[in-house]
């Protein structure tokens, strides 16, 4: 990859598509991924989310620039740096914009909706959200949330109030991940504040016990998911998802103590598709739900 490709790879934060990954979640949790139909639809909505995802980022550092030359990691973003012109990004941003609305409308239109709802929150959240204390990651959770609704709505399933409650409190649990593991990187570098945001070090306090507690709650709503008396109906032996739940417990811990030692730089979700730790106990989780589906014990 020669240098030009390699800007452009860093500014579009193709690594960060693996996040976009949730919309296939519906498919997962619906039993659908035998129906062919519904693959090519959420196939197609990845790649909707992934183009529309990469246009925001590619406009929030333009509008980032000034903050992000001050940020000790940040100040390497092709943008930031002057690697890409300003013109030149906000036109890659438009045609990108173009080809995730056509992808939208194709899969089917209230999928189409929902995108262009995610975008307009996203950009909402570059412009002006991403400032506001506490209200940032909770703009992050619904965020998260809404690419499993958007999945939902490009396959046609209806989500359940279980998988919506627990989303919300999960997210919101990894989006103050990733603002604690931004504050512990400027701790180590002995500055007070996060560049372009509200946050302080000493915040860390408060942030910390509010991260792990929503983590927790999502671990209670998906306790008394696995006891409800339509999950007992759905699943062949639904015990079985008790593992996933020790899965689900395990994870969030070890993504917390990699916060609190500076180790998690990234955004959770992309962490967590890198991390081989992290890999092998989502693939334990998935192989566990997929189990306690079709085995009768």
């Amino acid at each position: 990859m020669n240098a030009a490709a390699a800007h452009w790879n860093q500014a579009l934060r193709t690594y960060q598509w693996s996040k976009n990954g949730l919309v296939i979640v519906p498919l997962l949790t619906s039993f659908h991924f035998t129906r062919p139909h519904d693959i090519h639809a959420a196939v197609a909505a990845f790649f909707a989310f992934c183009f529309a995802a990469s246009a925001g980022y590619l406009v929030n550092d333009v509008l980032d620039r000034a903050s992000d030359r001050q940020h000790p990691r940040k100040a390497a973003r092709p943008i930031a740096a002057g690697l890409i012109t300003i013109r030149a990004a906000l036109f890659a941003a438009a045609i990108l914009v173009i080809l995730s609305a056509a992808i939208s409308l194709w899969v089917n239109g209230k999928f189409a909706i929902a995108l262009g709802t995610y975008v307009v929150l996203a950009f909402s959240y570059s412009i002006r959200l991403r400032r506001a204390l506490v209200g940032d990651v909770v703009t992050l959770a619904c965020l998260y949330t809404m690419r499993i609704i958007a999945g939902a709505l490009a396959i046609e399933v209806t989500l359940t109030s279980w998988l919506l409650a627990f989303s919300i409190f999960l997210f919101l649990s990894l989006a103050i991940a990733k603002r604690c593991a931004e504050l512990v990187l400027l701790e180590t570098t002995r500055k007070d504040a996060t560049p372009g945001r509200g946050y302080r070090v000493s915040d860390l306090r408060v942030l910390w016990p509010l991260g792990t507690g929503a983590g927790l709650c999502s671990i209670v709503v998906f306790g008394l998911y696995i006891s409800a008396e339509e999950t007992q109906a759905r699943y062949a032996t639904p015990n079985l998802i008790w593992f996933t739940g020790l899965g689900l417990i395990y994870w969030l811990a070890l993504l917390w103590l990699k916060t609190s030692r500076g180790e998690m730089d990234a955004d959770p979700i992309v962490y967590a598709c890198a991390d081989p730790s992290s890999r092998l106990v989502i693939g334990f989780m998935i192989a566990m739900t997929l189990a306690a589906y079709v085995i009768k014990v």
